[in-house]
């Protein structure tokens, strides 16, 4: 249970809370205790909706003044047309790149609660590195089969173009754009192909048994975040307790 969600609860209620309490409960020392509810006053009166304000008395107790604004929270999330739009047009910039129908609902729904479909109304994505949305449905699709893919790419050290018999495992976000990531068994090493320089892209007929040494976000520049990713795998990171509520606010 967060802090907020437990001062708008005492708040409702008309209740006092005491300090020690709401220390041991969301796992903080007093004077960080202090020092949130110093954060969360300064946000809700500077955002101009004001969910709470909360005060330490003397006595070691914490004194909440609900505002009618906190009913907020029990909505569901509201968006403004112009954000509304910015979503759809997020969706059709980037859906291309993950499995298929894996955003169809949330669009369908942002859709049906504006009104109308903003691309048949002239909304339009401009986006800054050449169309590469339909090799990306054909390598996802290699990837989610196991299959081989043919790829005629453009060699830019060379100046031409070269057929790639490989084997993809994921489809890679890196610095320069999308990338598929695949093990070439001509070369018998990993090998990123860039998607815009993939001139035509066919899944073959021959499939292949994923081999768990290939990193699929090795060599590639940047931050890389994979789409659909067969070959990961889930990390767990022990946090102590005293960090653990820090790192679950974190994300």
């Amino acid at each position: 249970m967060t802090l907020a969600s437990i001062l708008i609860t005492a708040g409702r209620a008309g209740d006092r809370l005491p300090v020690d309490e709401v220390c041991a409960r969301v796992q903080v020392t007093e004077a960080e205790l202090r020092e949130d509810i110093n954060v969360l006053n300064v946000v809700n009166f500077g955002g101009g909706s004001y969910v709470l304000y909360a005060e330490i008395h003397e006595d070691g107790t914490i004194e909440v003044d609900p505002e009618p604004y906190a009913d907020n929270f029990d909505r569901p999330a509201r968006l403004l047309p112009v954000e509304a739009k910015a979503l759809v047009a997020a969706i059709d910039l980037i859906g291309d790149h993950l499995p298929e129908g894996a955003l169809t609902g949330a669009r369908t729904k942002i859709v049906e609660a504006l009104g109308a479909d903003p691309l048949e109304h002239g909304l339009q994505v401009a986006d800054a590195g050449a169309d590469d949305s339909g090799i990306a449905r054909v390598v996802s699709k290699a990837i989610a089969g196991r299959r081989l893919v043919k790829l005629d790419y453009y060699k830019a050290n060379e100046d031409e173009f070269s057929e790639r018999v490989v084997e993809p495992y994921a489809l890679v976000n890196g610095r320069e754009g999308w990338y598929v990531a695949t093990f070439d068994p001509e070369k018998d090493d990993v090998r990123h192909f860039r998607l815009d320089r993939v001139r035509h892209a066919e899944v073959q007929r021959k499939g292949f048994t994923p081999r768990p040494e290939v990193n699929p976000a090795a060599d590639v520049e940047g931050w890389p975040k994979t789409g659909e990713v067969p070959a990961s795998r889930t990390a767990r990171v022990w946090i102590s307790p005293e960090r653990a509520r820090w790192a679950r606010e974190e994300g």
